[in-house]
């Protein structure tokens, strides 16, 4: 998955002018997004939220910014995985979030009047 990931990235920004500032754009999600990704209808994963089936505990909103509440994904699959009795698919999690924290780092480095001591310290934590 990693390979495949950086492979796309650099595909993307061989084009000029295009930079990669994330991936997996999807990580906060609403109620309908979590049916479709857990193949439960929408009445199923209400049920499951407000507690009326399954265990409870369910995951709380990640936000209400919008009408309709978002989750994060990745609490979201992590509290199915146990549901389920499964192990949740936290490599998928793990990659993507060290992916994200780059790209973000490498931006941030791109406008800074001092990249090179920047670039310095976040090497130096990367090998920590």
């Amino acid at each position: 998955m990693l390979d495949a990931i950086v492979s796309a990235i650099a595909a993307v920004e061989s084009v000029d002018a295009l930079e990669v500032l994330h991936v997996d754009p999807d990580e906060l999600v609403w109620a309908s997004e979590i049916a479709e990704r857990t193949s439960r209808t929408r009445q199923s994963v209400d049920q499951l939220i407000k507690g009326q089936r399954g265990p409870g505990g369910f995951p709380a909103p990640a936000t209400h910014a919008t009408r309709n509440p978002l989750w994060r994904w990745s609490e979201v699959e992590t509290w199915f995985a146990a549901y389920e009795g499964r192990q949740p698919d936290t490599e998928r999690s793990l990659v993507l979030g060290a992916i994200n924290g780059a790209l973000q780092a490498r931006h941030s480095l791109r406008g800074a009047n001092e990249a090179a001591p920047l670039r310095k310290a976040l090497e130096q934590l990367l090998v920590s």
